[in-house]
């Protein structure tokens, strides 16, 4: 089976016509405006949506859905969470990659020890958060940011980081 990969999550209606408020969560516009179809969860019941239309909203996309004709149908649907297949991503640029490819990474410090493993990368508007848990359990958050990661292995998953105090106090 393929991998699902989440790209945003239904906020609320809009309007009178029974659109909804995506937050996109993949950063890119262009998952939306390439595909017709995602998969929904919601309350762990999956099933499919077709996109009718789509409109750019500041940092989030007003979505017409086949189907969901008033606000009454639109807001069954608030907080399901939106995936399409991970061959459906957009193509990146060499030096570019998504998020979710980070997961389960080890986090290498500046002394060449494991700091511990990635266990979410959160979006922010100004750069990702990069969420390690160490041995212990305990999660930091390191901002994705050139002037911290030296580099990442993605044949040896493992994120290598600047000198940098601090981080893992």
């Amino acid at each position: 089976m393929e991998r699902m990969v989440a790209i945003g999550y239904i906020v609320k209606p809009r309007g009178v016509k029974g659109e909804l408020i995506v937050r996109n969560d993949s950063r890119w516009y262009e998952p939306f405006e390439l595909i017709s179809e995602v998969e929904a969860e919601l309350d762990g019941r999956k099933f499919g949506l077709r996109i009718e239309g789509i409109k750019l909203l500041g940092d989030k996309l007003a979505v017409k859905f086949e189907g969901i004709e008033n606000p009454e149908d639109a807001a069954k649907y608030r907080g399901a969470e939106l995936r399409i297949k991970e061959t459906e991503l957009p193509v990146l640029e060499e030096d570019e990659f998504y998020a979710f490819e980070l997961d389960g990474f080890e986090v290498i410090d500046y002394k060449d020890e494991s700091a511990g493993t990635v266990v979410n990368v959160i979006n922010s508007p100004a750069n990702d958060i990069i969420v390690v848990e160490d041995k212990n359990e305990k999660e930091h958050l390191l901002p994705a940011i050139r002037t911290l990661i030296d580099r990442i292995d993605f044949k040896a998953k493992k994120i290598f980081l600047k000198e940098y105090e601090g981080l893992f106090e």
